[in-house]
This record gives C-alpha cells, sequence and structure tokens, in this order.
C-alpha cells in the first residue's frame, strides 16, 4: 500500500506548496511527485539542506532529493524549451539527472511560444484593467485547445515529425491572424508591435520544430495514462503538488482575477481513481497556508495591509512585469473557509511563514466581512463557514456568479480580532476556527534548519 499525500494551497498561490512537498519527500524516504494541476507559471521555492535553491515551474519541488521522479500527468500544461531551461537552472546546483528522472503523460497539453506571445499581448491590450496573467501563455493554450480540440498539439506529438509540423504550421497561422488583429485594435498600446513582429519570424515554425524534436528525443520520458498506475503500486510515497491556490480556481474564484485551470483536488482524486487506487491506499489531503495572507497579482484582497506589508521581511517574491507587487495581508478566515468549501476533502492544514511574524508584537485575525452597496452585504457580517458560498451556491451561469463575488468582495471590509502573536496560541486558534488540525508548521524556508514541526499525524 502507498502512502499518498496530496498537497494544495488555500489562498491565492505562493503559501509554500513546493516546500511542503520537499519536505514530505525527504521524510518519507523519496517519491514519485506528480504534478496535478497548472503549467510553467508555478514557482515553488526550495532551499536543499546544503543551501542550494530553486524555483520549481514543472519539475515536481522533490527533485532535490536522489531518486525522487516527477510525473506531469495529462492535467498538467507542459512547455518544452521552459523545462529544459529549469532542468538547466538545478543542474547548476547539482542535479543534473532532472529530465532523466522526469515522466510525461503524452496528453499533456503543449504551451508554444505563439501562446505566450499572444498571452502577452491580451494582458498588455488590457491596460489598468488587467487580469493578473503571468504570462506564461498557459490560459491561451487551454483556450486554444477548448475551442479547436483536435488541433490541440500534445506531448505526444512532440515525437512524430509530420503531426508535430502540421500543428505547429496551422497554430502558427492562427496566432498570427489573432495577434494582427489585437494590435490593430489597440494601436498605440505599449509592447504590442514588438511582441507582433517577434511572432512573424520566417523561421518559427521551422526552428520550434526542431526543437521539440530534440527535446523528445531526450532523456525524458513519454507515457500513457496507464504508466500512473504501475507507478503507484511500484513506489511507497506518492506525493500530489498542486498549483496556484484555490482562491484562484477557474470555476470558484474571482473573476476574472482567476488562473485557466482548476487548483481543487479534483484533478489529483480522478488520478487516483483512473489508476485503481482511490481506495486502495492511505490518503491524506494537506492543505497550505501562510500565516499571514498574499497575493501576487490583480483582484479583491479584503485584508490587504500595506502598513503590514513594509513591516514584514522581504521575500522571495519580487515585482514582476505581469502580476505586479506581491500584497501582504492579514490572516483571513472567511477566505479561507471559502477554500477550504472548493477545495476538497482537506484532512490538515500546513502553516507556513509563521517566523516573518516573529517582529510583531501582536497581530489581526479577520473574522468576518463588513460590506456595503451589494444586496448580498449581509452574507459576509457572519464568519460561520458557507455565507459566502451561498452566494456562490446561487442559480445562475458560472461566470455571472463569480463575477458577481468578485464585485461583492471589492466592497468589503475586514473585522478584525486582535491577537497576542504567541505562535502555539496563535496555530491554536486558527486549528479551532477552521475546524482542521494543523499537522506542519514551518519556521523557516529549509528542511535541513528544521523548521518543520510535527503537530499531528
Amino acid at each position: 500500500m502507498s502512502r499518498v499525500f496530496v498537497v494544495a494551497g488555500l489562498g491565492f498561490g505562493d503559501e509554500g506548496k513546493g516546500a511542503t512537498v520537499d519536505w514530505l519527500v525527504r521524510r518519507h524516504g523519496g517519491a514519485l511527485v506528480v504534478r496535478y494541476n497548472g503549467g510553467p507559471q508555478a514557482a515553488h521555492f526550495v532551499v536543499a539542506p546544503d543551501g542550494a535553491t530553486h524555483c520549481f515551474s514543472q519539475l515536481g519541488s522533490g527533485m532535490f532529493v536522489t531518486g525522487a521522479e516527477t510525473l506531469l500527468s495529462r492535467f498538467m500544461l507542459v512547455d518544452p524549451l521552459a523545462l529544459e531551461l529549469e532542468a538547466a537552472a538545478i543542474a547548476e546546483r547539482g542535479v543534473r539527472d532532472a529530465l532523466a528522472r522526469l515522466w510525461i503523460e503524452r496528453e499533456c497539453l503543449i504551451v508554444t511560444p505563439f501562446h505566450k506571445i499572444l498571452n502577452r499581448m491580451l494582458e498588455r491590450s488590457r491596460g489598468e484593467a488587467r487580469h493578473g496573467s503571468c504570462g506564461r501563455g498557459v490560459g491561451q493554450a487551454l483556450a486554444d485547445a477548448g475551442d479547436a480540440p483536435a488541433a490541440a498539439l500534445l506531448a505526444g506529438d512532440l515525437s512524430d515529425r509530420a503531426t508535430l509540423r502540421r500543428k505547429l504550421r496551422a497554430l502558427w497561422h492562427a496566432k498570427l491572424e489573432d495577434a494582427a488583429r489585437l494590435a490593430a485594435r489597440h494601436a498605440g498600446a505599449a509592447g504590442l508591435d514588438e511582441l507582433l513582429a517577434g511572432l512573424q519570424r520566417p523561421d518559427y515554425v521551422e526552428a520550434l520544430a526542431d526543437a521539440y524534436e530534440r527535446f523528445a528525443a531526450g532523456p525524458v520520458h513519454l507515457v500513457d495514462r496507464r504508466w500512473f498506475a504501475g507507478a503507484l503500486a511500484r513506489w511507497h510515497t506518492v506525493v500530489f503538488e498542486g498549483a496556484q491556490g484555490a482562491l484562484l480556481d477557474a470555476h470558484h474564484g474571482f473573476l476574472p482575477h482567476v488562473t485557466a485551470t482548476s487548483t481543487t483536488l479534483d484533478a489529483a482524486f480522478e488520478l487516483l481513481r483512473d489508476a485503481g487506487g482511490s481506495g486502495a491506499h492511505e490518503i491524506h489531503a494537506l492543505g497550505v497556508l501562510r500565516a499571514y495572507a498574499t497575493r501576487h497579482g490583480a483582484g479583491p484582497f479584503v485584508t490587504e495591509d500595506d502598513e503590514l506589508a513594509a513591516r514584514m521581511p522581504a521575500c522571495d517574491n519580487g515585482a514582476n512585469e505581469w502580476q505586479g507587487r506581491f500584497r501582504v495581508g492579514w490572516f483571513d478566515l472567511v477566505a479561507t473557509r471559502y477554500a477550504l468549501d472548493i477545495a476538497g476533502p482537506i484532512g490538515a492544514l500546513a502553516i507556513t511563514n509563521v517566523d516573518r511574524l516573529a517582529g510583531l508584537r501582536t497581530a489581526k485575525i479577520c473574522t468576518a466581512y463588513a460590506c456595503g452597496g451589494a444586496p448580498e452585504s449581509d452574507l459576509c457580517e457572519c464568519p460561520t463557514p458557507g455565507r459566502i458560498s451561498r452566494l456562490v451556491a446561487r442559480p445562475q451561469p458560472a461566470g455571472e456568479r463569480q463575477m458577481r463575488l468578485t464585485a461583492l468582495l471589492r466592497s468589503c471590509t475586514p473585522i478584525y480580532d486582535e491577537v497576542a502573536l504567541d505562535p502555539a496560541a496563535y496555530i491554536a486558534r486558527i486549528e479551532r476556527e477552521l475546524n482542521r488540525p494543523v499537522a506542519l508548521v514551518a519556521t523557516g524556508p529549509g528542511a535541513q534548519q528544521r523548521s518543520w514541526i510535527i503537530r499531528r499525524q
């Protein structure tokens, strides 16, 4: 029987999922790490015992551990060129066999530079109304695949010369047309003409096809979905690594500031069911949260506090062109309860970055929202679970429901309890309020410093 851990973020991403996965792999003696959602926009920061650091994007966050392997499941989007760059970066940190320990399901959707260029053009064309994209092309690749599934480029196509070139050529022509229309419609918008010019390279298709063929002929393993059933039987420990966070979920997040994929546990459990393992293995679902709230990118953030951000130690999440600045706020029980409602069967919590609050004598915990100017404002005035999700459950189209929730949250202000910052009492309060045990507490970035403390088994 395998021990299976399913790791998911319960915020807006950046909760510490990568370090959690790394710790689980180390504690349980190596593991298969399964990436079950997201794509190359992930950024999971890990500090190895020797001090080496890496921000895992597509490789599983356990790859610093000798013998650990990664499976990119069919629910993961793959950028082969970015994967090669990531493998080169981690090789400089001593891990020189990362691609040889990588398995990719043939059904994985490929994110091409064409998708990335159009994604960035779309985001720039929005001006001040940006959605908060990471600029990695994930949403564009998913949208294209939804519009024309048969034309979508899959990982299995990379080793088929004729199919690869046919699909790339069709995709390139389609993106050229889309990009030209977008540039004409938003003439004068900064950066659009330069991005369009990059897409117009006459040798782009052939050069990209050659690069993809070399990738497929390298040490990576392209496998069908049956491979995982055998792997599940062989590995003693399997860790499912989620990307982004529940509050960015495509179906339940705050539209339009959401990711393009599901960030709940659904895909992980579907993979387990398909492999015949959902009932035959010891499964632990772990929701990861910071000891305070963060958001990188546009969108509602009720407990955001610029004064708190100024008092926090410097973090590894800097401002970037696509997401903007890294935002900080106080711990939000209302948003976290909503995340637990939508994420799936989370059995325990991991609380990270507790050390970053160490310089504060007191902390605030948001227990409720006060909302004005919206007929549903009374739903936010009570901290009981499900108050916001009742709005979400009303019979209306999903997009309209998400947009109404976004508008509602923009009108809300937080209601706080101020508490003395005793770490043990703080963690106990979170356990009590969320009705979940806190299994792990991180008081620093690295496993070697014993920054992970067992609280529950």
